[in-house]
């Protein structure tokens, strides 16, 4: 009998510290991270996607080291329409998800991005925001999306599916995003882009 207790006890202690298998079709961009997760989106609109998930933190005069929850989500219809958010909250609050918080307020961020015969942008580009650059090219039917996969999964929100796109300097995830949405916001319309194509 003492045999039979000690090796249930060992055998809660192991299942515990054991991961949760996470299905193929919930996962993220890796096995462990939220990043890259599809999370219920905000009404009316078919998706949203976490784009990067972590903790920071700074000192405080008052309360010393202060931890929060920083969570980046994009959003979108799959249509034209699609949003941003960044969110954060004190890491000790449990009371709200983070991840759910940010995704309503990316939906009530929402902008028209113009899109060139419903699948690609109107000409090529170049933006740019802070250290990052980011070199936007139009594509024909069938290429596909060829981009970092924060700018992979923006499109996949949006509804642009052929497009390439090049990216220099630094990577960060929340200046590429907001590089990438100035540029689309600013493109300009079927009668403008050839003369801003050459000009690049």
């Amino acid at each position: 009998q003492y045999k039979e207790t000690l090796s249930e006890k060992r055998q809660q202690m192991t299942s515990g510290r054991r991961r949760k298998r996470v299905p193929a079709l919930q996962r993220g961009w890796t096995g462990g991270s939220s990043q890259g997760r599809k999370v219920s989106p905000p009404v009316n609109h078919d998706g949203s996607i976490i784009l990067e998930s972590k903790f920071v933190q700074h000192m405080t005069k008052l309360h010393g080291r202060f931890r929060n929850h920083s969570v980046l989500v994009v959003t979108g219809n799959k249509d034209g329409l699609g949003g941003f958010a960044l969110f954060k909250q004190p890491a000790m609050n449990k009371n709200s998800d983070p991840v759910q918080r940010a995704v309503n307020k990316a939906g009530k961020r929402l902008t028209f991005i113009p899109r060139y015969e419903g699948r690609t942008v109107y000409h090529d580009f170049f933006t740019r925001y802070g250290a990052t650059k980011i070199f936007v090219k139009q594509k024909p039917p069938g290429h596909g999306i060829k981009a970092h996969r924060v700018i992979k999964a923006i499109c996949e929100t949006i509804g642009i599916k052929d497009i390439y796109v090049e990216i220099e300097g630094s990577r960060n995830y929340q200046n590429m995003v907001k590089a990438f949405f100035i540029g689309l916001i600013r493109q300009g319309r079927t009668r403008t882009w050839p003369t801003r194509r050459t000009c690049i």
